[in-house]
């Protein structure tokens, strides 16, 4: 990021052993390859801007390209990529939120997997398998399929996570339903698919032995009978199961996804 000090990714390696480079069909192949220590991060700061806009550099206003230029280069075939599998290692990446108080803090790690077919050929399709744990204890999985060449990206993708410590949560509970959390285990599998331009996202949720502490005050509190709520949907074992869908175009100059999720 232009504006701040911490790097937005890093890694240790990025290793391979070949490369197959095909000058008259202009494609670059290499069969496998290591990435090794991973580290990212998310960063919402104290004033809701994030690290991912502080990188971003916008293009001039006014970017004339001569009508020659653009000719040849429309006229040129581009070169094509792959890599048949890409072994991630102890990948990190950590979510922080600062607008918070206190702030918000998660960090999945020890993120290893397998990648294959990464390719700008638009007939192959990607697919990814990695597990990790959240903060060294609670367990997660990603897994799904996806085609990030083609004019309509599409994707497929399922991430769990497994018996969360709901008591980390509590900067977000006081700050937006106004009771922080004494104590309780959150499980989670997020299924979304982009296709075509569209979200539809299917989240189940199931909450644990939930119990809420101190009430707290906050001028983002949203209106709903949480309590209530709660204890409605917690059998007698004490477990409470949340099923919500989130669909949406990204297109729409109307779309908002943190509202959609919001409203879920």
């Amino acid at each position: 990021p232009t504006t701040m000090d911490q790097d937005a990714v890093h890694w240790k390696s990025f290793d391979w052993k070949s490369a197959d480079i095909n000058f008259a069909k202009k494609t670059i192949n290499i069969p496998r390859a290591a990435l090794t220590e991973l580290d990212g991060q998310f960063i919402i700061t104290k004033d809701r801007t994030t690290n991912v806009q502080a990188i971003i550099i916008p293009a001039p206003a006014t970017a004339a390209v001569e009508q020659g230029a653009a000719t040849q280069v429309a006229e040129q075939a581009p070169w094509q990529f792959g890599i048949d599998e890409l072994q991630v290692d102890k990948a990190a990446i950590g979510f922080y939120d600062q607008s918070l108080k206190p702030s918000f803090t998660v960090i999945v790690q020890q993120f290893s997997g397998l990648i294959t077919n990464i390719n700008t050929n638009t007939e192959k399709v990607a697919e990814f398998h990695l597990a990790g744990n959240v903060d060294g204890y609670a367990p997660v999985s990603l897994d799904g399929k996806a085609q990030f060449f083609i004019p309509q990206p599409q994707m497929e993708a399922l991430v769990s996570f497994k018996k969360m410590d709901m008591g980390a949560l509590s900067p977000y509970s006081a700050e937006y339903a106004g009771w922080r959390i004494k104590k309780g285990l959150l499980s989670v599998d997020l299924d979304y698919h982009y296709d075509h331009g569209k979200i539809l996202g299917k989240n189940h949720v199931v909450i644990d032995h939930l119990e809420f502490g101190e009430k707290v005050r906050s001028p983002h509190v949203i209106d709903v009978p949480l309590r209530l709520g709660l204890s409605l949907l917690t059998d007698e074992h004490g477990i409470a199961i949340l099923d919500a869908e989130i669909t949406g175009d990204p297109n729409d100059p109307q779309f908002d996804l943190k509202a959609t999720i919001q409203r879920a």
